[in-house]
């Protein structure tokens, strides 16, 4: 995914939230919603985290 986001304009990694306790837990993660929809949010968690996350553990 790192080596794909350096070529490819990749921002985020998104989803699609199936209920409000999903949801609660995707947020416990880190991830954000970006639409209006409350009972089914889509969500995202940026890049730029995920790289930290991964770059982090390997060093």
């Amino acid at each position: 995914m790192a080596n794909i986001s350096e070529h490819a304009g990749f921002y985020a990694l998104t989803l699609q939230s199936l209920d409000d306790d999903s949801t609660a837990f995707y947020k416990s993660l880190g991830f954000a919603a970006y639409s209006e929809n409350t009972k089914q949010p889509k969500m995202l968690y940026p890049l730029e985290d995920i790289l930290t996350l991964v770059r982090g553990k390997a060093g």
